[in-house]
């Protein structure tokens, strides 16, 4: 991924350049000319460090839970299921619950697919053990979390007979929340792909790559979750995205005045939100005038090569007509031939000249850090972050 990405704080003294591809001492050059820095103020980090190194996060609150154990199949947390239901057909309600704790931290070192209806199934049967324990606010909200991640949950003629009023209530009850992944590829939340709606409590949200979290999804309107890691799949990074600004947010600051040079653009805005202006990005003139100069050069170097081939072809061409034997006996013929030679030996300098100033330019040209700025070839970012 080609990305540059020039981060300004006060903790360190030089302005960290984080890039993707390429020569650290290129980007560090370029960011320099295109920002107006100078160099000695940069340093270079690799763009994937920090995207891997940066947690996974939820906006808006809740908490996220990833695997520190071994990693566990469906099997293993349905059969503690199972066990809690018997626990609780022989009112040993303690260990029931026990059993569903520990289903419920098993949930996030699952290495496959969750089954569907086994998140519906331990909600559901937490809610009867509230009941049995006289909790009823506790077993209401189980209720609607199990009906909730399925909709057309029977219920279970094993729980307390009383507590299914409490069941029947909670159908259509729960809060929804919205909740945005980025990057927003494929995902699936409790089994179930590209959940954009849920509610408030715990989830599991899988990623096709393997990767396994719990989330607590607090109350509220909406919830932000954001993979700073699956960033590394992108080509680009938009500062319109809220993914993005979020990343920048939670990496250099929230509320921080941004500017970001992204496909010679230059955007600037506040990390944390997605409303950032644009306008072009004008390069320094001599950079400018540079980068015309080496492509038409490169064009002058081509065509005057072939003039000049061509040219040196005719002046020879004249030059021996012109001392040939069967022409000197007539003069006219030979003044011509003569004089043509002597024009195309002045003209062919011409080209040959073009040729050389356009190969010497081209070679001053390749030595311009200018070649190799990620900021001039529309593949990447730079961003750079300042006090207000």
């Amino acid at each position: 991924m080609q990305a540059i990405v020039l981060l300004s704080a006060l903790a360190f003294a030089t302005d960290p350049v984080v890039h993707g591809e390429g020569d650290a001492g290129a980007a560090l050059q370029a960011v320099s000319t295109a920002m107006n820095v100078p160099a000695d103020s940069l340093a270079s980090e690799p763009l994937e460090t920090l995207l891997t190194k940066t947690p996974l996060f939820l906006e808006g609150g809740g908490s996220i839970t990833q695997c520190t154990a071994s990693p566990v199949s469906n099997r293993t947390i349905e059969q503690k299921v199972e066990e809690a239901a018997g626990a609780l057909v022989y009112q040993e309600f303690e260990r029931g619950h026990q059993l569903l704790d520990e289903a419920s931290d098993d949930l996030a070192c699952l290495d496959e697919l969750l089954q569907f209806d086994l998140l519906p199934q331990l909600h559901l049967l937490r809610g009867g053990l509230y009941f049995l324990d006289g909790h009823e606010s506790d077993a209401s909200t189980s209720f609607e979390r199990a009906l909730t991640l399925n909709g057309n949950l029977s219920w279970d003629e094993a729980l307390p007979k009383k507590a299914k009023p409490i069941f029947e209530a909670a159908k259509g009850k729960m809060e929804e929340v919205e909740l945005v992944v980025w990057p927003t590829d494929a995902y699936l939340l409790d089994g179930r792909l590209r959940v954009s709606r849920t509610t408030p409590g715990q989830h599991v949200l899988q990623h096709p790559h393997g990767q396994t979290w719990v989330l607590d999804v607090p109350d509220g309107p909406k919830a932000t979750l954001v993979i700073p890691s699956l960033f590394t799949d992108k080509k680009t990074l938009e500062p319109t995205d809220m993914g993005t600004t979020s990343f920048l947010a939670a990496t250099v600051g929230e509320g921080r005045l941004a500017y970001m040079v992204h496909k010679r653009t230059i955007w600037r805005g506040t990390t944390g939100r997605t409303d950032w202006e644009k306008e072009r990005l004008r390069l320094p003139v001599l950079n400018l005038l540079g980068r015309h100069a080496l492509a038409y050069g490169s064009v002058a170097a081509l065509s005057g090569g072939v003039a000049t081939a061509v040219l040196y072809g005719q002046t020879k061409s004249f030059a021996d007509l012109a001392s040939s034997t069967t022409t000197a006996t007539h003069d006219d013929t030979e003044a011509e031939w003569a004089t043509k030679a002597k024009q195309f030996k002045t003209v062919r300098w011409v080209p040959i000249g073009g040729t050389a100033v356009a190969l010497v330019g081209g070679i001053l040209m390749l030595q311009s850090p200018i070649k190799v700025a990620p900021l001039t070839q529309g593949r990447g970012i730079a961003v750079t972050v300042r006090t207000r």
